[in-house]
């Protein structure tokens, strides 16, 4: 008689022992792929959890175990990796109330000039300064909706350049600082989403032009810091290659 028995470690647990008596091993000699399975896939789980007393070892040979020598000797299987690809796709943001970058539905970036422009301050811009940005600041023949526009420049932050005032602002319920400040513009494609420049301009303008007619408080934010203006006629000159140059 053959006698394969393997004990399992683990608490609770009987051991687990499988009889084999000659007459059925002979029987079952012609499905020997079976008798394989069994008994490497005990050998596999021999190690830490199982001791064998195994009797007929030269038959175990025969049916093709390997040791656990054997198997570190053998070549791994090869895979393959997943393979993932980066999307190219612009993140999706607003320039002012409605203008959505990238707009798939907007009209491409091609042929002569002039090429309309929206826009407005960006929703994931970052300021600290009170600051503003309206595309009706841009020439008349330039502007359009944003299911026309080509192009979308936003204001992308505005940042303090000195930290002396240049003069105040009051209104009803508040007062606040006028600083020299940095305006960064951005440039986008407005089809695609595809950024064509980024830009600083220095702020220019006095004191009063700078002040909003409306700011927004909380009680006990103490006072309002606002950023200088800037000239309109620069920002024009800036996007002018832009609009103005064939595209495409």
């Amino acid at each position: 008689m053959v006698s394969v028995c393997c004990h399992r470690v683990r608490a609770g647990e009987p051991p687990l022992r499988v009889l084999w008596t000659e007459a059925k091993v002979g029987q079952l000699f012609s499905g020997w792929r079976y008798l394989r399975r069994l008994l490497c896939g005990c050998i596999d789980r021999m190690r830490p959890r199982c001791a064998f007393v195994l009797a007929a070892a030269t038959w175990a040979g025969a049916a093709g175990c390997s040791t656990p020598d054997d198997r570190s000797a053998a070549p791994s299987p090869t895979t393959t990796a997943p393979v993932t690809s980066a999307s190219t796709s612009p993140a999706t943001f607003l320039c002012g109330m409605d203008t959505r970058v990238p707009n798939p539905a907007a009209p491409p970036y091609v042929g002569h000039g002039p090429h309309l422009v929206a826009g407005g301050a960006k929703s994931t811009g970052v300021s600290d300064l009170i600051g503003s940005f309206s595309v009706y600041s841009l020439p008349l023949e330039w502007r359009a909706d944003a299911s026309r526009a080509q192009l979308v420049v936003c204001l992308g932050g505005v940042r303090k350049r000195d930290t002396m005032p240049i003069g105040t602002c009051e209104w009803d319920i508040a007062e606040g600082d006028v600083y020299p400040a940095t305006y960064t513009f951005e440039v986008y494609e407005a089809k695609t989403g595809r950024s064509l420049a980024t830009f600083p301009i220095a702020s220019s303008g006095s004191a009063d032009a700078s002040c909003p007619p409306t700011v927004n408080v909380r009680p006990g934010e103490g006072r309002v810091a606002v950023a200088q203006s800037f000239t309109e006629q620069t920002l024009a000159s800036m996007l002018k290659p832009f609009v103005m140059q064939d595209a495409g």
